[in-house]
Formats: C-alpha cells, sequence, structure tokens
C-alpha cells in the first residue's frame, strides 16, 4: 500500500508516510481519514469542490470533528455517485436524532464517536481514573488537575 499524509509538520510523519498537498491527497487517496482539530483552518476543509476533485471510488472517513465536512456536499455526492462511500464518527448536531438526511444516504457508516475507543486507550483511561483516585485518597494532587488554583 502506499500512504500519503497530509500534516502541518511533515517532519512528524512515520518514514513510510510520503508527505503530499491537500489537493494531491484528495486526488489520488483511494481512502481519506480526516482526524484533525477543529479550528478555523479546518472548518468546512472537506467540501464539494475538494470532494468532486476525489476518485469516484474513494471513501471518506471523519473522526475529526463533524465540522470538518460540508455533510450535505458529503451526502450530495454519495446520492450521485461521485463519491464511493464514506464513514463519519462525529457529525455536525450530536447527539443524532434519527431524522437526519445521513440515514437515507446509501454508502454512508455512521459511528457514535468511538474512533478513540480501543483496548489499549480504555486500559490508559482506566489506569489514569484509579491513579488519581489513589492520590487523592492518600492525601496527594493528582497528576492531570484541570484548574489547579482551587485544587486544597
Amino acid at each position: 500500500m502506499h500512504v500519503v499524509g497530509l500534516t502541518r509538520r511533515p517532519e512528524s510523519l512515520p518514514p513510510h508516510v510520503a508527505p503530499v498537498t491537500k489537493d494531491a491527497l484528495f486526488a489520488q487517496a483511494d481512502v481519506v481519514v480526516l482526524c484533525c482539530p477543529l479550528n478555523d483552518e479546518t472548518r468546512g476543509l472537506v467540501n464539494a469542490a475538494l470532494i468532486a476533485t476525489m476518485k469516484p471510488t474513494a471513501i471518506l472517513i471523519n473522526v475529526a470533528r463533524g465540522p470538518v465536512i460540508d455533510t450535505s456536499a458529503v451526502l450530495a455526492a454519495l446520492r450521485t455517485g461521485r463519491l464511493g462511500g464514506a464513514a463519519l464518527d462525529v457529525h455536525d448536531r450530536q447527539p443524532l436524532t434519527g431524522d437526519e438526511p445521513l440515514f437515507d444516504a446509501p454508502r454512508l457508516l455512521l459511528t457514535p464517536h468511538v474512533a478513540g475507543v480501543t483496548a489499549t486507550s480504555m486500559e490508559g483511561m482506566s489506569r489514569g481514573a484509579v491513579e488519581t483516585m489513589l492520590a487523592l485518597l492518600r492525601g496527594e494532587r493528582p497528576p492531570n488537575v484541570v484548574n489547579p488554583e482551587v485544587f486544597r
């Protein structure tokens, strides 16, 4: 598999990932996985114009934040066959009510924002919770206090 990637820090890409531009990434990729933060630069990143540059067999996966994509453009591309498929782990509005047009879209997989839930991440979260509770029971300040100014 030839893997390409786009990041603000190309030096952080693993050696087997070739850095490319956004236009090259969307034009070349069979599968595009979005895992970026939501900010002014990424809001609406994937719009109808960018989808039009993708292979009609390509699959778009959004595990970032819902507003990184223009959902209506993705739905239109799925309905017209302009996009091979999509998987959305995040949505513009959450929770979904079941009345959204997403539920009638062909070749669309919806998941409940669980992309980061793995055995390893769950173990890490569990260990962190236990370590925090043990520190509190010992009368110690836990290492990850969100607002230390109010910790007594």
